[in-house]
């Protein structure tokens, strides 16, 4: 597992939750700091040995690790230096990661809060962005839902999987919620014009969303499911607003051009954004993993 981390509270926040993950998964966890320029090194004859330009990013990485090692006794961790584009740097290195935890910060320039939004749509891993709990408002479960928006796209079996491993991880309810932004009156496929209206549009949009999920409850029996099928033109707010009284929400990153990946990226980015809990971003693929061990085990699906 990977996190990233610089200098700001939010990416220190991302490096605990990261822990959390990795030991949950039970898998070594590898803390990155990425350097914005080369890795500068003493130069010169007369340079003393104890002289080191990067001795502030090395104290970064230092520090986070003794961190996790101190609240995390049994979780191998380690940490790692590199430099250039940020973005790039992780998406690079996340190829050999089973998940990718970042912060997210507002402000300008070269900033975990830029790396937030760019790096979910690049990698072929789920990124797991960092943001505050909304302690505004609560719950009317306890512990919090994790929430995973469905939009009965092909391939979305892998969004789902990811989000009922975290509730069965976190001991959480589940709540299926699909943003339904067909216009009322538009015609779902397969449906007669001449019998088609609002009620049988919300009809279609709650088979398309039980025909998601089917299965998993029998995979995971210990997580409660709650399903949503809300009506709505911006399924983005409605998630944003959703994501309020949670403790996670999943959405999907889509690996298609067109229309489907622009909807798709801009409800994950408006997440990263604006959500009022940490936003999961699973990219949507072909894949299933029914043959993988449960959460827990050695050789977990997300912890090898």
């Amino acid at each position: 597992m990977l996190v990233g981390v610089d200098a700001s509270p939010a990416s220190i926040a991302a490096v605990e939750l990261a822990a959390d993950e990795a030991a949950a998964r039970v898998t070594p966890l590898v803390i990155v700091h990425v350097y914005a320029g080369p890795i500068r090194r003493p130069t010169g004859a007369c340079a003393p040995e104890w002289v080191d330009p990067m001795a502030v990013q090395r104290r970064l990485l230092e520090g986070a690790v003794a961190g996790v090692r101190a609240e995390h006794p049994g979780l191998a961790v380690s940490g790692e230096l590199l430099s250039g584009d940020p973005a790039g740097v992780l998406a690079g290195r996340s190829l050999e990661a089973c998940l990718l935890v970042l912060g997210h910060r507002r402000r300008c320039g070269l900033s975990m809060a830029s790396v937030a939004t760019s790096v979910p749509v690049r990698v072929h891993v789920p990124v797991i962005v960092h943001r505050p709990l909304d302690r505004h408002r609560k719950s009317a479960t306890d512990p919090r839902p994790v929430i995973v928006g469905v939009n009965g796209e092909e391939g979305a079996e892998s969004v789902v999987e990811f989000a009922f491993l975290e509730a069965s991880l976190r001991g959480a309810p589940l709540t299926a919620l699909l943003a339904w932004s067909q216009p009322a009156g538009a015609i779902p496929a397969g449906v007669h014009p001449d019998v088609c209206g609002f009620a049988e549009a919300r009809a279609e949009a709650e088979r398309m969303l039980a025909e998601t999920l089917a299965g998993w409850s029998e995979k995971y029996p210990e997580v409660p499911v709650r399903r949503i099928v809300r009506h709505t033109l911006d399924a983005s707010m409605t998630l944003t607003e959703a994501s309020r009284s949670a403790q996670l929400v999943v959405v999907g990153s889509p690996r298609k051009r067109g229309l489907s990946r622009l909807l798709l990226g801009s409800v994950s980015q408006a997440l990263t954004d604006h959500a009022g809990c940490p936003v999961a971003v699973v990219p949507v693929t072909e894949r299933t993993f029914d043959t993988a061990p449960r959460p827990g085990s050695s050789d977990d699906l997300y912890g090898r």
